[in-house]
């Protein structure tokens, strides 16, 4: 699917309260919203992107996302960490790759990416063969029972995002979307990966 390109605007307002967003005409933001902004440090003042109080408010801002994702695998089974999600779920996307690929998505050495599949092997997630054509090439596919932990994983993501958003209105629904398409826009341009686990 091509990615659709969002025009990210200059500066960005970031209100803290309701008193703030109804003096300006905003729709304003409810208490729970403006809880959850104060806790991750908005601020309401105008701030220019590349400003290291907007870099700093959008960092905090994104630890939410990130524990939403830390829940969701903590909920799996505690023997599959971080790193073997991203492995899984890197495969799964491609549907067939081999190790080297694989290390070049996840941005580490061929020889860690070799050693992480065979762990997922021996774990019964993933499959690794050698092409007869080519003996030191090592194709990677997911098992049965690893393509079910990156279904269960995607499920339990959606399952408390979609908690999560339901506390917004449409419109900030519809605001949220179009900054993280936007935020991914422009990782890929800078070369950050826009899959990670």
């Amino acid at each position: 699917m091509a990615s659709r390109r969002v025009p990210v605007p200059d500066t960005v307002r970031l209100p803290v309260t309701v008193a703030d967003t109804r003096a300006e005409g905003d729709d304003g933001a409810s208490p729970r919203e403006d809880a959850a902004m104060a806790a991750t440090g908005a601020r309401g003042v105008n701030i220019t992107v590349g400003d290291d109080e907007y870099a700093a408010s959008l960092e905090a801002a994104s630890r939410v996302l990130l524990a939403v994702s830390v829940q969701a695998m903590e909920a799996l089974d505690g023997t599959i960490g971080p790193a073997q999600l991203r492995a899984l779920l890197a495969v799964e996307a491609a549907g067939d790759c081999n190790v080297s690929e694989l290390a070049d998505e996840l941005g580490v050495f061929p020889s860690s990416a070799s050693r992480l599949t065979e762990r997922l092997a021996a774990a019964g997630l993933m499959l690794r063969r050698t092409l007869p054509s080519n003996r030191r090439e090592v194709r990677l596919a997911l098992t049965p029972a690893g393509r079910r932990v990156v279904r269960d994983l995607v499920r339990r993501r959606r399952d408390r995002m979609a908690r999560v958003v339901a506390q917004l209105s449409e419109p900030d629904r519809r605001r949220l979307l179009t900054g993280l398409e936007a935020f991914a826009t422009a990782a890929g341009a800078v070369g950050t990966p826009s899959r990670p686990a």
